[in-house]
């Protein structure tokens, strides 16, 4: 899960590298998402101008605050069993290796984490099954619509 905006030159320089992933993983059983905290159309421009290849959903703020994310971009590792892996904020040679590390660990029968037993350079984010639920049911329906569902789910919650 790469989570990301438009308006962030980092979030838009890693995606050729992000691509890099989607094909050293097309044939294992791994899922891309890319929840922004944009429209669907700013999202939609920047996703076709820059060849992004990951599933985009749209609208993502709700989510982005139900796992306590406040840096862009962040990079969440889940692993089969729905367990936060990895979380990495930011860009660059080391973040991208943690993470190809974390998904090559998540898509196997290996332990669900990195090798080397990395550990976290942030916090872990309170990340709850509901919003994971949310975010896959969207992914899996709509791929360019969240932020509803998870608003909705929220004020359900709050309420």
């Amino acid at each position: 899960v790469n989570l990301w905006f438009t308006g962030c030159g980092p979030c838009k320089q890693e995606m050729p590298r992000l691509n890099e992933l989607v094909d050293r993983f097309q044939n294992k059983d791994v899922v891309f998402l890319a929840p922004s905290l944009d429209g669907a159309a700013k999202s939609r421009a920047v996703v076709e101008e820059r060849g992004f290849r990951y599933r985009v959903l749209t609208d993502a703020m709700p989510f982005a605050q139900a796992v306590g994310v406040t840096a862009y971009p962040t990079h969440l590792v889940i692993d089969r069993q729905g367990k936060v892996a990895l979380t990495r904020t930011g860009t660059g040679d080391a973040v991208e290796a943690e993470v190809a590390a974390a998904v090559e660990a998540s898509s196997s029968d290996a332990p669900s984490r990195p090798p080397g037993g990395t550990t976290l350079a942030m916090r872990r984010p309170r990340f709850h099954r509901a919003a994971l639920a949310s975010l896959l049911l969207a992914a899996a329906i709509q791929p360019l619509a969240l932020g509803r569902e998870l608003m909705r789910n929220r004020k359900r919650r709050q309420d």
